[in-house]
């Protein structure tokens, strides 16, 4: 294929899932793999396929997807930050940490690594100081990226420094009305106090 063609046919399955047709999204996304398009193609096309099982809620299949990807790429960036993700929804940490010290062991800076890795330990385990590092980096990378400014003040209110805490969040809550967000930001104002508030932005 050419490479617009391949991408208009990625894109026309993501809108099939979208639509809620995700068997149909599935097997159009494979047709294209069994089609046999080169090794850099297939990798958008796991991603896809990744992506369309982890937004329906089926992690366990999509980590089959990325460990079948990686057997064929193993450095590849895109599927080990992908796979990470998963691996953390299906509460295995280890591998979360291990494919995204690797994405950032080839790509340094990449900052959404290194602030979902800095999140995942503030969020689910007691490395705090660790967890701040990474993201404080995230953050000097992407400093008006609102996931990275959430981060940021989740970590600091997992410190217990509630005012850094809430000033993050209430600037990441500027710039994007985002559920999750919205549920951090009310957690603090709640836990320090500022009731009328908390339930303000949870509403």
């Amino acid at each position: 294929y050419g490479e617009f063609v391949l991408d208009a046919r990625i894109r026309s399955a993501g809108l099939l899932a979208q639509l809620g047709e995700v068997d149909a999204a599935l097997s159009k996304l494979q047709m294209l793999l069994e089609q046999g398009v080169n090794g850099e193609r297939n990798i958008q096309i796991y991603l896809a396929q990744g992506e369309v099982l982890r937004n329906a809620q089926r992690e366990k299949d999509a980590m089959a997807i990325y460990n079948q990807a990686l057997e064929q790429a193993p450095t590849n960036t895109d599927l080990l930050y992908a796979r990470a993700l998963t691996a953390e929804r299906l509460d295995m940490l280890e591998l979360t940490e291990s494919d995204l010290l690797k994405v950032l062991r080839h790509e340094p800076n990449n900052a959404n690594a290194l602030n979902a890795l800095g999140y995942t330990l503030a969020d689910r385990t007691s490395r705090l100081q660790e967890a701040k590092e990474y993201i404080l980096k995230a953050a000097q990378l992407l400093p008006d990226d609102p996931a990275i400014l959430d981060s940021l003040g989740w970590v600091y209110y997992r410190l217990g420094e509630y005012e850094k805490a809430i000033k993050w969040l209430s600037k990441a809550f500027n710039k994007m009305q985002d559920a999750e967000i919205a549920a951090h930001l009310g957690e603090v104002l709640w836990v320090s106090g500022q009731l009328d508030d908390a339930k303000k932005i949870w509403q």
